[in-house]
């Protein structure tokens, strides 16, 4: 006779089992278990090998793995001043570890040439490999690396690249610890854009995004974060890009969403006390017919010849254009 066995749930392995993606395991393991490919060409290469000692400890971060074997490291640490001379064996080295691979320019020699303006010296190893971070200062403290580090192993978890732009998804509690470390520690001073995204029919149903740039590096960075309807809420970041005030204000006179600690959240381009949001997706193209009395008031806008679509015609630009007949109020 077959045997028969149980299929309830067995309590032994409660809390032993997790079940998630495997590009976020993946991630996860990455995050935790950095192995360096260090670079040391001058002197701040002594302060990368304080990060390995027992004061800074770097294997907290699990990162202590220091090989010289290209082709089992995921971070190459280029500490120090980068001649003409040493620059293709750099370059070599680089090439010959796996994808994927990051570059931290730890120090102002490995950024920028530093104070040696000279015929033998790379003014940047940027010049040569794609950088990922910059550590600023000559030479840097070890505490500086650990942070870098450290904030390097948060962004792989969500990092993104499409043709050379890079993209970091972080949650919305983040945004303001984040943007301070972009704009003062990273050099990011300029807030080129923040756009909203209406995601209907998901959850969560808001994307952001805001558009970075830093002016001393030439480096394009974008930060996205996603809050449900439910919340519709995030921190303000004007205090930090003060152009934030006005894009901030057009996301929420267009998407309803509202910034915590914003000086000033006024609609901006709709009257005040307008009661809809005219990016959402579910408002209509023809408009909504709303009251709003001495203010102003909105009545729904034909589509066959209306004044935001252009009619079929011989004419020329100017009769075609829609602007060009507006409707009767």
């Amino acid at each position: 006779m077959p045997e028969s066995h149980s299929t309830a749930y067995d309590s032994k392995i409660e809390g032993n089992v997790i079940f998630t993606r495997f590009d976020a395991a993946l991630n996860w393991v990455r995050k935790n278990s950095l192995w360096p490919m260090p670079m040391g060409l001058a002197c701040c290469a002594i302060e990368l090998m304080a990060t390995a000692a027992s004061r800074f400890d770097i294997a907290r971060f699990g990162a202590e793995v220091m090989r010289f074997s290209p082709r089992q490291c995921d971070v190459m640490i280029v500490a120090g001043t980068v001649t003409y001379k040493m620059a293709l064996a750099v370059k070599r080295i680089y090439e010959q570890m796996p994808e994927p691979k990051w570059v931290i320019a730890m120090g102002a020699c490995a950024s920028t040439g530093g104070m040696y303006r000279s015929y033998a010296v790379l003014q940047g190893i940027d010049q040569l490999l794609p950088v990922d971070v910059y550590i600023s200062g000559c030479p840097p403290r070890p505490e500086a690396l650990l942070a870098l580090e450290k904030s390097l192993g948060e962004k792989i978890q969500n990092k993104t690249e499409f043709r050379s732009e890079t993209t970091y998804a972080i949650a919305p509690a983040d945004l303001r610890e984040i943007a301070k470390f972009c704009r003062y520690e990273l050099s990011f001073d300029y807030l080129i854009d923040i756009t909203s995204i209406d995601n209907f029919g998901e959850e969560p149903r808001f994307e952001i995004v805001y558009e970075l740039y830093s002016m001393p590096l030439g480096v394009h960075l974008r930060l996205k974060l996603r809050i449900s309807e439910d919340v519709g809420t995030v921190d303000t970041v004007s205090d930090i890009w003060p152009t934030a005030n006005w894009h901030e204000r057009e996301i929420y006179d267009m998407m309803g969403i509202k910034f915590n600690g914003h000086p000033d959240l006024r609609r901006i381009l709709m009257w005040d006390g307008y009661p809809f949001f005219p990016l959402r997706k579910e408002f209509p193209l023809e408009g909504l017919p709303s009251e709003m009395p001495d203010v102003a008031f909105t009545k729904v806008t034909p589509m066959e010849g209306g004044p935001f679509v252009t009619q079929p015609s011989t004419a020329n630009a100017k009769d075609r254009e829609p602007r060009a007949h507006p409707p009767e109020l």
